[in-house]
């Protein structure tokens, strides 16, 4: 019997988690490369063409709101992390783009809730407008856009003031792209 873990959990971890992490070979180091990073505008074009393909967003004015958004969630989180370029990549944007789509078919098949429910959860609650703000398409992948910004971008940053900084960013691009009606 082969264990499929070896080299990955320490033969003396007390937990499934634990793991030990070997350098690099020097007899390998020769075919390692660093392939850089891609510049703001070429990655802002790879958010888009991936966007596209995945089909997220059928409405332009809200593809235009999640690419900007992760657009600069990408360079804030670089800018944080000190310059660290590794610490996302466009292998973010998958994750981001699953989650996404999670939220918009979240929030389309929500049901109500029973009435002792929503009367346990006050007059801050949807469900208690007088139109269910969840029935209208634009509205959820709105929601849907800032749920996946939260999960993917500001749980992220311990710091309070890059938070606050990132959602003013985030508020900006919605406020300058969304249409009011």
């Amino acid at each position: 019997e082969r264990n499929n873990n070896e080299g990955i959990i320490h033969p003396s971890a007390k937990t499934l988690l634990s793991h030990m992490v070997n350098p690099i070979p020097e007899n390998i180091l020769d075919y390692v490369w660093d392939y850089g990073v891609l510049e703001q505008s070429v990655e802002k074009t790879y958010i888009q063409g991936m966007v596209d393909s995945k089909r997220v967003f059928v409405d332009q004015e809200m593809k235009k709101i999640f690419v900007e958004c992760i657009s600069i969630g990408q360079r804030t989180m670089r800018t944080v992390e000190e310059g660290d370029n590794s610490s996302v990549s466009l292998r973010d944007l998958q994750r981001t783009m699953k989650i996404c789509k999670f939220f918009q078919k979240f929030l389309k098949d929500r049901v109500a809730p029973s009435e002792d429910i929503l009367t346990q959860l006050g007059d801050f609650s949807y469900w208690k407008y007088p139109k269910n703000p969840l029935e209208d398409k634009l509205e959820r992948q709105a929601r849907s856009i800032i749920l996946t910004l939260a999960i993917c971008y500001l749980f992220r940053l311990c710091n309070k003031e890059n938070k606050e900084t990132l959602i003013e960013k985030f508020i900006s691009v919605m406020n300058a792209n969304f249409k009011s009606s």
